[in-house]
């Protein structure tokens, strides 16, 4: 086991090669097991977390993946696309998958035409409420 800074940082670093060669090689649960080891040793490697979200099977675990690049370096475009993307298009399993798609109840602009005409039956009671109140205040002045 490496003891200082730099010997860890060094066996993440071939630990990193060598998960890559692996996937290269389609050896995925390899480069799974070398790219994690790596993860123990240098958490701080933006490479190494770029190469790891590539070979971890769960969306959960990708996104945790893209999550630490950007902490790493938030200006990584493609973590930051990646993670966007996981969060507004959530994986689809099997059963889903063949299920028909619901049609919207509404569309956008039905419903900006229902919320305008909502509004303007809310003023226009409000109006009524307010010719009314008007009305009593001024047969109880009389």
């Amino acid at each position: 086991m490496p003891r200082t800074l730099e010997q860890r940082q060094a066996e993440a670093e071939r630990l990193l090669r060598q998960g890559c060669s692996a996937l290269a090689q389609g050896q995925r649960q390899r480069a799974y097991e070398l790219l994690q080891r790596a993860a123990m040793l240098n958490p701080h490697d933006e490479a190494l977390w770029l190469a790891l979200a590539q070979v971890v099977e769960r969306t959960e675990d990708r996104r945790v993946c893209w999550e630490n690049v950007l902490a790493i370096n938030p200006h990584n475009a493609q973590a930051r696309e990646e993670l966007e993307r996981s969060i507004f298009y959530p994986p689809i399993d099997a059963d889903t998958a063949s299920a028909p798609v619901p049609r919207p109840r509404q569309s956008f602009g039905q419903a900006l035409r229902r919320a305008a005409l909502w509004r303007a039956w809310l003023a226009a009671g409000l109006a009524t409420l307010l010719a009314l109140a008007a009305l009593l205040a001024w047969l109880a002045l009389r």
